[in-house]
């Protein structure tokens, strides 16, 4: 850290004990059955949408801030959902969703999907004798 906060005189050892036990690499696996499960909420909700505006731009992709996350983002002029049981019931997967326009008069869908991957367990956790490290197996 360059500048020491002196408001907070222990925010730098907090801070240099967790960098000292974060790894700079964690893998991640895939949490299969979550996957699945947000996959087909994806396939249902830009199923609504592409029907009713065919030319929607749609986007897929693992989480910025959370890597364990799937982002969907749907671009698109018009937003008519005809089956809002239907539609609502695949929104149940997500956990956050916005609608707002842009520039371009056209409305932006976004749509959080947490748990779809996981990390992996660490060598320590995997070999550690300590029952707590064994129960996440």
């Amino acid at each position: 850290m360059s500048k020491k906060n002196n408001d907070f005189p222990n925010i730098d050892k907090l801070l240099a004990a967790y960098k000292e036990r974060v790894p700079e690499t964690v893998y991640l696996l895939k949490n299969k059955k979550r996957y699945s499960e947000i996959m087909a909420a994806v396939d249902r909700i830009v199923g609504y949408v592409v029907g009713i505006s065919p030319d929607a731009k749609i986007e897929i992709e693992a989480g910025k801030m959370d890597a364990r996350a799937i982002y969907l983002t749907i671009t698109t002029d018009e937003i008519i959902i005809q089956d809002i049981k239907g539609f609502c019931d695949a929104l149940l997967n997500g956990a956050n969703m916005e609608i707002y326009p842009i520039k371009s008069n056209k409305l932006v869908i976004s749509i959080l999907f947490n748990g779809a991957y996981s990390a992996a367990p660490s060598y320590e956790e995997v070999n550690s004798p300590f029952p707590e490290f064994k129960d996440k197996k």
